[in-house]
């Protein structure tokens, strides 16, 4: 049976997917195997890579990003 980290990639993915979607440049089925791909090598090193969230936050508030998705 997957565990959670399993599916939080395939719901990343899939979220990546249908965002890939909304942006005409974007590929979304290379989103989909990114994101799907993307927390690989993080079990090991968890609390190093804590602030890689917020440095991601900190790229879509500085961006225009989320007005694509609106």
């Amino acid at each position: 049976m997957p565990g959670p980290w399993v599916w939080h990639s395939i719901s990343v993915a899939e979220n990546a997917g249908l965002i890939a979607v909304k942006i005409n440049s974007m590929d979304s089925e290379r989103a989909y195997v990114m994101e799907l791909l993307h927390d690989i090598g993080r079990r090991e090193g968890f609390k190093a890579v804590m602030p890689y969230p917020c440095r991601g936050l900190l790229e879509i508030k500085n961006t225009n990003y989320l007005a694509v998705l609106f």
